[in-house]
């Protein structure tokens, strides 16, 4: 059960990397459609940036700060509570994130897993 903590870990870290792919294409987005709306304006105004993309970009940001606190967690064996937190937290993040927050919660509960972390 121990092996699977690091497995995890690295599974949080690729999970990190699939957010960070999914803020460049928000990102991406929002630099269109803000583009083409100000090209299409006469004369040419600023703006806004659409609620939904903005609202994309900061649960993909907030998942990739859990997912790689929780990954240094995991391989440090430190602060099981607040993993236990994170995972549950992680689990907002369908598919992969659901996955591993499962998992992760289940390895976490088990007491040859439980008496490895400090604090």
């Amino acid at each position: 059960m121990k092996k699977v903590i690091s497995f995890l870990a690295a599974g949080y870290i690729v999970f990190a990397l699939l957010l960070v792919w999914v803020m460049v294409r928000v990102v991406g987005a929002m630099r269109e459609d803000l583009w083409a709306g100000y090209m299409h304006q006469d004369p040419p105004r600023p703006t806004l940036v659409p609620p939904e993309m903005l609202l994309a970009f900061l649960i993909a940001a907030t998942l990739l700060v859990v997912s790689l606190v929780l990954s240094y967690f995991l391989l440090r064996r430190r602060h099981r509570k607040a993993a236990l937190v994170m995972a549950s937290g992680s689990c907002l993040g369908v598919p992969f994130g659901t996955i591993l927050g499962v998992i992760t919660l289940f390895a976490l509960t088990r007491p040859a897993v439980r008496s490895t972390f400090t604090t």
